[in-house]
């Protein structure tokens, strides 16, 4: 066995907690008790080094007592492991709350990051495992309205052009004089351009799609490790490795159908890296049903009703009340049932028709840019539905 062979360090990537989440009024606490419980064994039996959390700890930016000790539970049994652990402040993370606890939670092996200015390079941490050195770049979420405002660039570029080139600086300044025969991970919390995005995320960007593109992820980097998005993927326009851990539970319904887990990256492996997906079990399932109630109640037959949450899409005008429903699935956190059918009123139809275009002009005086077909379509719709609800 070589001198290469025997360097290695073990990493495992993760992101999305969001801890502390209500689901339609419904408390996930014992969830991520279980989840996190089933997660420290994983970290235990592969003997790992170093733990990255890439953003969204929690839920809130004021997250509860019981979501902070949940927290400093896991972090504090990791650490009797000799566990390194990196965080960085996601979007639901307060960036406050975040850098005023970087010296203390130092005692308890976690380095953890809140905040960077776009004109100084993200905090960097160099660790050192069997002669394996990797230096870990914490570059936590900015705002993009905030980055926009403390970068000079030129004029003739979108704000979503500005915000991809200013990131892309922060990342060739990390790779300046790179060492060739040392490991650069980026640990952030941002959209890359092509990452797959959730119902709850694309409410968010779609229309605005502050992403960076991956042209501008330098070389140099060895692993890009990612949170913001809840698909577990891999960038695929980028020779670099780029990828998103995904969530650690199903967040909402619009993820049911995803496995959910963490990546584990062991850097004896040939470069470029490619990290071992691992599925985590100990929380409840999200299903969406749809039919009448009669075919939804067959659906059940064969699920796990105990450990499962539903969402109901009745396809019926029904007379049986929601706490009937409720009582034989008690885990059901949305009902949505087939509505009495109002025929549209002329001036709806009239309304429909101008409306898109006013939003169309507003839209390019505030963005400065065309809007997109499909956001035309979801007003559209949204103005449709409020309508009729009327």
């Amino acid at each position: 066995m070589n001198i290469r062979e025997r360097k290695r360090m073990k990493i495992v990537h993760t992101a999305d907690w969001h801890i502390g989440k209500i689901l339609y009024g419904q408390q996930r606490y014992q969830e991520y008790i279980d989840i996190l419980e089933e997660f420290k064994e994983h970290l235990f039996q592969r003997e790992v080094d170093v733990l990255l959390i890439a953003g969204d700890v929690y839920d809130y930016q004021n997250p509860s007592p019981d979501s902070k000790k949940l927290l400093y539970d896991f972090l504090y049994d990791i650490s009797k492991r000799n566990i390194q652990t990196v965080i960085i402040a996601g979007n639901h993370d307060s960036e406050n709350y975040f850098e005023a606890l970087k010296n203390i939670m130092q005692l308890a092996n976690v380095t953890i990051r809140g905040f960077v200015h776009p004109d100084i390079t993200p905090t960097t941490l160099i660790l050192e495992k069997n002669g394996q050195i990797v230096h870990f770049f914490l570059l936590p979420f900015i705002s993009e309205k905030y980055f926009l405002q403390t970068q000079n660039f030129e004029k003739e570029d979108t704000h979503q052009q500005l915000y991809s080139k200013g990131v892309g600086k922060i990342l060739n300044r990390i790779v300046e004089g790179k060492n060739p025969d040392h490991i650069y991970i980026v640990v952030s919390h941002i959209l890359i351009h092509g990452a797959k995005v959730s119902g709850s995320e694309k409410r968010l960007y779609l229309g605005s799609n502050y992403a960076v593109h991956p042209s501008q992820v330098p070389d140099g980097i060895d692993y890009f490790a990612l949170g913001h998005m809840h698909y577990q993927q891999k960038i695929e326009e980028s020779l670099v490795p780029i990828y998103y851990a995904g969530s650690i539970l199903q967040i909402d319904f619009a993820e049911r159908e995803t496995q959910k887990g963490y990546l584990f990256l062991d850097t004896e492996q040939d470069r470029p890296f490619v990290p071992e997906f691992v599925p985590l079990s100990k929380s409840k399932k999200l299903v969406s049903l749809k039919g009448t109630w009669q075919e939804i109640q067959q659906q059940t037959e064969t699920l796990d009703k105990e450990n499962t949450y539903f969402a109901l899409d009745i396809q019926e005008q029904m007379n049986i009340p929601i706490s009937q429903i409720q009582k034989e699935l008690p885990n059901t956190l949305k009902i949505q049932q087939q509505p009495q059918v109002i025929p549209d009123v002329e001036i709806h139809h009239q309304a429909a028709d101008w409306l898109p275009d006013m939003y169309r002009k507003y839209y390019q005086a505030q963005e400065k840019q065309q809007v997109l077909p499909q956001v035309l379509q979801e007003f559209q719709q949204l103005y449709t539905s409020c309508v009729r609800k009327k």
